[in-house]
């Protein structure tokens, strides 16, 4: 019989995983080793070694950055073979903020980056499976405005409605030319009936800005109260805290008559907001 050459102290290149070294073996079926580039160890039988198919759960296979790590949350379900929505969400949130086309197709993620503890995808699918309900998105921004980094710190399950609603920025004003000058619309998402709504047209950038971050309160407020009765007090919490900044703001005196009647409507747009069916957290 063969002397196998797998014996303590043996090192070989396993592609992707690079060098690895034997730290003991007993027989065909018992070889200890460590892949030195992690310093994770296991045991293999010595096929699996020769045809490469012994892998490292802490190799940076995702963007040069996550890792799968040993736990009991699969990647992909085992009857289709295809990715669970958890680890699809992780690697999506991995690839916006380091992959470069990640960060191209999605620039408001520039700058972005998540926290070393979820850079282990088992990490990660334990803090979501406790804390993000079924139906429920991943936010980062309700809990820390202006937050850059993903963290169990600075994250929080949302509503999908909720979350959509935050991504609404005044940035989103449309512009046109006329004679020369520019005008500013200004349109607000309505969370309720999932339309952008009209809200006058200003000759100032900044009052049209204004009238748009009246408006958000306006419908924070309104959904803050609904969540309060599904008994989401975080979130309400939350949520009018982000937009606190907005509760006292005033349009100032001699806009034109457009304008007047666009503030008026502001000012009920809560009392028809609530004719609508309200974003019910599942």
């Amino acid at each position: 019989m063969a002397r196998s050459k797998y014996k303590k102290g043996y090192t070989f290149d396993l592609g992707k995983y690079g060098e690895v070294e034997v730290l003991e073996y007993k027989d065909m079926k018992n070889v200890k080793v460590r892949f030195n580039a992690t310093g994770y160890i296991t045991t293999a039988i010595t096929t699996n070694l020769t045809y490469n198919c012994v892998k490292d759960p802490y190799y940076k296979s995702v963007t040069g950055v996550g890792f799968l790590g040993e736990g009991l949350y699969l990647t992909h379900y085992v009857d289709s073979g295809k990715p669970t929505s958890v680890y699809s969400r992780w690697h999506g949130m991995l690839w916006r903020c380091y992959s470069e086309k990640g960060k191209e197709s999605t620039p408001t993620y520039k700058g972005c980056t998540v926290c070393a503890s979820w850079h282990n995808f088992q990490n990660y699918a334990m803090w979501y499976y406790n804390n993000i309900k079924e139906g429920y998105e991943l936010d980062k921004d309700l809990l820390v405005k202006g937050n850059k980094t993903y963290s169990p710190e600075t994250c929080i399950g949302l509503p999908a409605e909720i979350n959509t609603f935050l991504t609404d920025r005044p940035g989103r004003l449309k512009v046109y030319t006329r004679d020369g000058g520019k005008s500013f619309l200004t349109y607000v998402s309505n969370p309720y009936t999932k339309k952008m709504d009209y809200f006058g047209t200003y000759s100032e950038k900044v009052h049209a800005e204004l009238v748009f971050d009246v408006v958000k309160y306006v419908h924070a407020k309104s959904l803050a109260d609904v969540l309060l009765v599904h008994g989401e007090h975080l979130i309400a919490k939350a949520l009018l805290e982000y937009y606190k900044d907005c509760k006292d703001l005033h349009l100032p005196e001699g806009l034109d008559i457009l304008n007047i009647r666009a503030l008026r409507y502001i000012d009920t747009y809560i009392g028809i907001c609530l004719l609508y069916t309200s974003p019910s957290p599942r």
